[in-house]
């Protein structure tokens, strides 16, 4: 099986998983390596069943249910996904990647000041998360709270000062709040760093950042394009144009 994935072969991965399976039926590495094969390939659904195999006999595995939430999430479920972060909170109360994907569910089901909360918890935990930093910002931002995003991407700068998307949604938070100078230097900036960047928007604006692999440590790195025609994420967000 291990052979298999090697060389990108999923399928006869999965095959053999299912083989090792049917020898023993409640082997955690196996449904583990079963489901991380499913994942690769978009099935979602069937590797959530491969963690609820694990949790039917160890409940309080916050691994399968951190994975469990995960696949949930990218299968649309979102109420499902800030269960099972839910459950895997009462366990480990400080478990900074629980709080971040739950706060990425909430704002997924229009909870904007829960979901911000929840990063604020998870920025207690983890405090060089860019994304998280990004994303309280963009909640902020969408919300009418210029002057409160324009804190929050400052403190995005603080982990990266070169972050092109960052500096984008701080130049036109300063433009509404009638910072214009401020506004300016942002742009020098980002034109310095990447001249192509805000012509690659294509004049829709940054979006909210939405993981596509689970992170337990989550250190997502933003992107440096938005929008490319390899797009797989069709989760509909709001954005962030200046113009």
């Amino acid at each position: 099986a291990l052979a298999f994935e090697a060389n990108g072969q999923v399928k006869e991965a999965i095959a053999s998983y299912d083989l090792i399976l049917a020898l023993n039926v409640n082997d955690p590495d196996a449904l583990y390596k079963l489901a991380e094969a499913y994942e690769n390939i978009g099935l979602y659904g069937n590797a959530i069943n491969c963690y609820d195999s694990i949790l039917a006999h160890d409940p309080a595995d916050t691994k399968a249910l951190s994975m469990k939430g995960f696949d949930l999430y990218m299968s649309g479920d979102y109420n499902g996904a800030m269960y099972c972060y839910d459950q895997v909170i009462e366990i480990e109360p400080d478990n900074a990647a629980a709080w971040y994907n739950k706060g990425t569910a909430a704002y997924l089901t229009s909870s904007y000041v829960a979901s911000s909360d929840y990063y604020a918890k998870a920025l207690e935990l983890q405090p060089n998360s860019i994304s998280a930093w990004y994303n309280k910002g963009f909640i902020a931002n969408i919300r009418g709270d210029v002057e409160e995003a324009v804190g929050y991407y400052e403190k995005a700068l603080e982990i990266d000062p070169m972050s092109t998307s960052v500096l984008y949604n701080k130049r036109f938070a300063h433009y509404r709040i009638g910072e214009a100078v401020a506004a300016e230097n942002e742009m020098k900036k980002l034109e310095a760093i990447d001249p192509g960047f805000e012509e690659a928007l294509d004049d829709r604006g940054t979006k909210f950042f939405l993981p596509k692999e689970y992170d337990p440590m989550i250190t997502y790195k933003l992107p440096d394009r938005w929008y490319d025609n390899t797009e797989s994420n069709s989760i509909t967000t709001t954005s962030i144009n200046g113009r």
